[in-house]
């Protein structure tokens, strides 16, 4: 079955990246420690340009990730995220290959 996919991208300055970093991490292992059904795992990205943040969050399908926003909770933390002006896409994964090239 194919995983939703939903990638953030957000623009900084090279000297706020360390600390957007940190700070998108914090959100994302909140995410993670919440326990959201359908919550498939997370990444925080460092663009090595130094003027951009991505987080990349997996879900078991568009409904859990709608399901986990339509949270009151969650819309007033996913608020406060945009904030920082991100560049947000929505994608369903193709091609998922396990490590180790097999």
């Amino acid at each position: 079955m194919a995983q939703f996919v939903v990638l953030n991208v957000v623009a900084c300055q090279p000297s706020a990246r360390d600390s957007l970093v940190a700070e998108l991490s914090g959100r994302m292992t909140e995410i993670s420690a919440a326990g959201a059904p359908g919550f498939a795992g997370a990444e925080v990205l460092a663009g090595e340009d130094g003027q951009s943040v991505a987080t990349l969050t997996r879900w078991r399908d568009r409904s859990a990730f709608e399901a986990f926003r339509a949270d009151q909770r969650v819309r007033q933390r996913l608020a406060d995220m945009l904030d920082h002006h991100p560049r947000i896409s929505f994608f369903e994964s193709a091609l998922r290959l396990p490590t180790g090239g097999r």
